[in-house]
Formats: C-alpha cells, structure tokens, sequence
C-alpha cells in the first residue's frame, strides 16, 4: 500500500510538474505575442513618422517653392518679401506642430518619449524655420535647414535604435554568414 503511495505522490508531482511547464510556456507565448505586436505597431509608426518628416523635409527646403522665391527679391524689396510671406508661407506655420500632434494623437501611448522628444525637437525646427523666413535672410533659413536635416538624422538614429535595427543586421549578417561558410 505504500508503494501505491509513493507511487501516487511521484505522479502528482509529475503532473505539477507538467502543468508548470505548459503555463510558463503559456505565458512566453502571450509575452512573445505581445511584443511580435509591438514591434509591428512601432515599424508602422515610425513608417508613417518618417514619411511626414521627409514630406515637411521636402516642403521647406530653400530651393523649393515657395521659398525659393527669396533670391527673386533684393535688400530694397523686403517690404514685398514680408507680404509675400504672409501670403504663401506663414499658413505652412502648422505644418510641423500638425505633425507632432497627429503622430502624438494616433501612436503616442507606445511611442517612447526618446523618440517623441526627436520628433518635437524636428517639429519646433520646422516651424521656427518657416516664422524665420520673414526675416528675408537667406543665411538664417541656410542655418535653420542645416539644423533641421540634423535633427531629421537624429530622429532616424533614435527610432532604429529603439527598433534594435542595428542588432537585427548584425544577427541576419551573422544568419547569411553561417549559411555561406
């Protein structure tokens, strides 16, 4: 009868034993899940993030319309530049705050701060860029573009890292490599 006891206790020991296993393996694949999740919710964010910034990159570039337009005025003409201003670039004012709230609105609850702060740092940048064209000063939107593009990269530089892009080429050079060799 005690061998039967034994036996039974050694069962029910397997059995817990068992059922550890299988939740802790439940539990990994809802983890796992989650993140898979994440991620993809993060890639198609930072997509869609990169895209505008590239769009608002594009639209206030100095040799662009309607900014190129500086080099068709002198000194003497700033008068006209300043009403050309009000009426073809002072409405683009939003563009980069719009930016910043829409991306803020729509992904902000997983979005990490590092990369929020990037982003309002390239939004702030693109709107001091187009309040600054009034000044009729080529020099300062030259300095303000400069400034922007680096703080473009930066973006781009944070949301990889965030990602783990850099980890994910390594560990697929390393995939490629060993399948070569």
């Amino acid at each position: 009868m005690q061998e039967q006891s034994y036996i039974d206790w050694i069962n029910i020991l397997i059995l817990a034993l068992n059922a550890f296993v299988i939740y802790r393996a439940l539990i990994h694949d809802k983890r796992k899940d989650f993140e898979s999740k994440l991620f993809e919710l993060k890639l198609e964010a930072y997509r869609s993030i990169h895209v505008a910034c590239s769009e608002i990159q594009l639209q206030l570039d100095i040799n662009s319309d309607p900014f190129v337009k500086i080099y068709d005025y002198d000194k003497s003409q700033k008068g006209e530049w300043e009403d050309y201003c009000r009426e073809n670039i002072l409405p683009m004012v939003n563009v980069g705050q719009g930016c910043f709230d829409s991306v803020f609105k729509e992904h902000g609850v997983y979005i990490p701060n590092s990369v929020m702060d990037c982003l309002q740092e390239f939004c702030v940048l693109a709107t001091r860029y187009i309040v600054e064209s009034v000044h009729f000063d080529t020099r300062i939107l030259l300095d303000k573009e400069d400034r922007l593009n680096e703080a473009l990269f930066n973006l781009r530089q944070t949301m990889r890292t965030d990602l783990g892009i850099d980890k994910l080429d390594r560990s697929l050079e390393d995939r490629i490599n060993a399948k070569i060799a």
